[in-house]
């Protein structure tokens, strides 16, 4: 039973048609997604077109215009389940090229021109992150930023510093207590970022 007044469901009505009238004037973004996940076990199965089955009605349901997804990162569980971090960023990063090539309803964007772009081509743009840089730390023993400048030249443009635990990059959440924050490398990443135009995911 509904004990709704007028005056309540006008209002609730009204309230509906402004958010309408503002996610059709508005560039919507989800800024950590993580449509990876199942994605790449679709693609492990066999499945096809995934993104335009599976995602992009989804995403256009709810005026999302544009995701950040998680290509990589600091665990297997977002690097397609394999200890070889570096391998499955590439695999992932790979996916979405592809289906991108073969006419998914999707566009990897590097710039705030190409999201643009996208949405007035009804398509979902799709920012390139990494959830923690352990998959940008290359040799043990060396500060070199050429994993983050490779990575940057193939699409990448956001990184999470850290995640949970210790890197070589800084201290996680877990490690809170420790008050170590950024190491020498991750104050030099960083800095790198910010010359690449890179944005800086901050875990809270």
């Amino acid at each position: 039973m509904n004990f709704d007044s007028p005056y309540q469901k006008m209002h609730r009505e009204d309230l509906s048609s402004r958010a309408r009238k503002i996610l059709s004037d508005t560039i919507v973004v989800d800024i950590h997604n993580h449509m990876m996940f199942e994605y790449a076990i679709r693609e492990a199965l066999g499945y096809a077109d995934i993104f335009n089955t599976w995602y992009a009605p989804v995403l256009q349901s709810g005026k999302i215009d544009v995701i950040a997804t998680t290509v990589g990162g600091n665990s297997p569980c977002v690097c397609n389940l394999t200890d070889d971090l570096v391998h499955g960023s590439l695999e992932q990063i790979d996916m979405l090229r592809r289906a991108e090539e073969q006419g998914a309803s999707l566009s990897i964007c590097t710039s705030v021109r190409e999201i643009e772009l996208a949405a007035k081509a009804g398509k979902t743009a799709v920012i390139l992150a990494m959830e923690g840089a352990r998959a940008l730390e290359g040799i043990e023993g060396e500060e070199s930023l050429v994993m983050l400048r490779t990575f940057h030249r193939l699409g990448l443009r956001m990184v999470c510093i850290v995640g949970g635990g210790r890197t070589r990059f800084g201290d996680g959440m877990g490690e809170a207590d420790a008050e170590a924050g950024l190491t020498t490398f991750g104050v030099k990443l960083i800095k790198e970022m910010e010359q690449l135009g890179m944005l800086v995911d901050l875990p809270i």
